[in-house]
Order: structure tokens, then C-alpha cells, then sequence
């Protein structure tokens, strides 16, 4: 399927750059019939050519020689030096910490205990390890929420916004927006300020990681019911999903809508799973639009986190996006019930009570 949707998209931008290398033919064979200069044509193309390399070529130029971003893990087989380098590269970017007296404090305490360490690889280790669990655990008497902690408050967010909406664009653009804020922000919570260059190489490498498996889930699950996609009919009780929340008590997953042989590592089932789910009479449309949307955004993060601590590397290859993308949607799913039970009060009790009943249950036929 992957494969078949990149053939796609590249015989499409190539119809693209066919339609406008003829209308820049076409241009410059006027400007030679206007001027009666033939060599104004290949001046014209000349000009095409150097503006191109220059709007794209120079960027994605940068971008490919863009400095790593720094990873968040001890260096693995480190010696003394190495260690110590890293240390002070850590204690110079302390940006996570919102107080500036909180902040020059713990650098200066950072600093010392490096130093205290100095001689004992094992010590340092154990300094540098302490720093970057800060980052990512966060540490309430600083102001510090921590990288693990963001996530799931940004999931907490994109849930309650969707299940109030009813509006699929307005849905469409605000998920977007709120995941790209998500990633500025664990990036914020690294401590870090990386250069554009490294950003935007880092944005495509999470995206284009995390998201081409949900577009794809979206797509399919937006196909009618043609074999071999034959998703149901979501919105034929799209109108008593306010019902839901109220008036349905506990209800039998047997009864419910619930495939047991969607299930694979991608994370593609549990997103159509959610979307065909129908309970006796009621179809709890918002309160599902949220719960997918936030697992998408739980997903992404997890995935930025991944890159935060093993680099770009974690992210080249087949295997390894696999491996990170089967990973994420496992924490994804283990973290969703928590969201949902934070968004009860915006889909009723007992909704979240029975979306979470469903995430478990794929949870532990996973």
C-alpha cells in the first residue's frame, strides 16, 4: 500500500513538473520571437534554472548538512572526555527551565556536580543521566512538566477539542495545528534551540513517519463499502451521539462493533476500529473523532520523543520505523484511557467509560 501510494504522489508531482517545464518552453520560445534573439530563450531558461537552485536547491542544500540535533541518552561506550563534553553541552542548554534565577541555580549545581565527578566515568554517567530524566520526567518544584508529561497533556487537548467540535474541517486544521505546537514544544523541553535547518529536517522526519500510516487509515476508513474495505456506515446514528453520553449504561463489548482480526503492528486497526465502532442504537461519533485524534497526536509524540533521544538514526530505515511507529502506538494505547477519563466531563461518564473499555480490550488481544 506504501509503496503504491508513493508510485502516486510521484507520477503526480512529476505531471506537475511536465506542466510547468512546457509552459516555461512555451515562454521562452516567445520572448525569442518577441526580442529575435534566440540566445533570450536560453538566457530565460538560464534564469529558471538559478532561481530553482537557489529557492530549492540551497535550502534543501542546508538541510541535508544541517548539524545533528542533540540526542538526549548517554553516549553509549564513552570515555571521561566525551562524557564531560556532553555534560557542559547539557548544562549550557538549560532553555527547559522557565525561571531564569531556577535556571542559572541548577546550571551552577549542574556544573558542580560534574565537576565532583571528574575521574569517575560511572558518576558522570549517573550526573548525565539524572539531567536528561529532569528533561523528560520533569520535576514539579522547578515549574519543569517535563517532555512525558507534554504529551499527554497535548493528547488531553486534541481530545476534548474534537469531541466538541462537530466541524470535520475545523477538526482537520486544528488537529494540525495543535501537533505542530506539540512538537515545538517537546522541542522547548529539550532545552534545546536548534537552528531552521535542523527543524525543518526534524519535522519531516516525524512526519513523515507518523502520519502517512494515519492517512492512510483516514482514507480507507472514508471508503464506502467496497470489498475488500467494507468499513459499515459511521454516521447513520451520527444524531443520538449527545444520547450516548447520558443514556447508555454499560454496555456489552460483545454487542459492540469490535473486529478481533483488525489487529497488526502498523496501528492501522485501532484506528478503524474506532471509527466503525457501533453501540446498539447510538454511534458516538464525536467522543470517536477525539479518541482517534488524540491517539494520532499521543503517537506523534512518542515518536518526536524517540527522535529527542536517539536521533535521526532511530528513524532511518524500514525496520527501524517500524519499530518506532509498533512502539508508539503501544505507549499510544496505554496512554489513552487516561486522556479519555480526563475528557469525561466533555463526553459524559459513561462514554469514556466505554471507549476506554475498548482500548483495553484491544490493548490485551495485542
Amino acid at each position: 500500500m506504501r509503496r503504491n501510494l508513493i508510485i502516486i504522489v510521484c507520477i503526480f508531482l512529476g505531471i506537475i513538473g511536465l506542466m510547468l517545464t512546457g509552459n516555461i518552453i512555451i515562454i521562452g520560445e516567445k520572448l525569442a520571437q518577441i526580442t529575435h534573439l534566440w540566445v533570450a530563450e536560453y538566457i530565460f531558461y538560464a534564469l529558471i534554472l538559478l532561481l530553482l537552485c537557489y529557492l530549492v536547491g540551497v535550502p534543501l542544500f542546508r538541510i541535508h548538512h544541517a548539524p545533528p540535533f542533540p540526542v538526549l541518552d548517554v553516549p553509549a561506550k564513552s570515555n571521561e572526555r566525551q562524557l564531560q563534553t556532553f555534560g557542559k553541552t547539557l548544562c549550557s542548554n538549560c532553555g527547559y527551565i522557565p525561571d531564569k534565577e531556577q535556571r542559572k541555580a541548577h546550571q551552577e549545581q549542574l556544573k558542580l556536580d560534574l565537576l565532583h565527578a571528574s575521574g569517575d566515568e560511572a558518576r558522570l554517567q549517573e550526573v548525565i543521566g539524572q539531567e536528561i530524566a529532569l528533561r523528560f520526567d520533569g520535576q514539579k518544584e522547578i515549574g519543569v512538566i517535563g517532555i512525558n508529561r507534554r504529551i499527554v497533556e497535548w493528547g488531553k487537548t486534541v481530545f476534548m477539542v474534537s469531541a466538541i467540535s462537530q466541524n470535520a474541517r475545523f477538526d482537520t486544521l486544528s488537529v494540525m495545528f495543535m501537533n505542530y505546537k506539540m512538537m515545538q514544544d517537546l522541542i522547548d523541553a529539550s532545552g534545546f534551540r536548534p537552528t531552521t535547518s535542523q527543524l525543518v529536517r526534524m519535522y519531516g522526519s516525524i512526519l513523515t513517519t507518523a502520519l502517512i500510516t494515519y492517512a492512510m487509515s483516514e482514507a480507507l476508513s472514508s471508503t464506502g463499502s467496497v470489498a475488500p474495505f467494507d468499513f459499515g456506515d459511521l454516521d447513520h446514528h451520527a444524531d443520538a451521539a449527545d444520547a450516548a453520553a447520558n443514556g447508555v449504561s454499560d454496555v456489552d463489548l460483545d454487542d459492540v462493533g469490535f473486529d478481533d482480526q483488525l489487529t497488526d503492528t502498523e496501528g492501522l486497526s485501532i484506528y478503524s476500529i474506532l471509527r466503525r465502532v457501533k453501540i446498539p442504537g447510538v454511534v458516538v461519533s464525536s467522543a470517536l473523532d477525539g479518541t482517534v485524534n488524540a491517539l494520532m497526536t499521543l503517537r506523534i509524540g512518542f515518536i518526536m520523543r524517540t527522535y529527542l533521544q536517539k536521533g535521526p538514526k532511530a528513524l532511518s530505515g524500514f525496520k527501524n520505523k517500524r519499530s518506532v511507529k509498533f512502539q508508539a502506538m503501544k505507549e499510544a494505547l496505554q496512554t489513552i484511557p487516561s486522556v479519555i477519563v480526563s475528557g469525561s466531563s466533555v463526553v459524559g461518564k459513561r462514554t469514556s467509560k466505554l471507549l476506554v473499555k475498548l482500548v483495553q480490550r484491544h490493548n490485551v488481544q495485542q
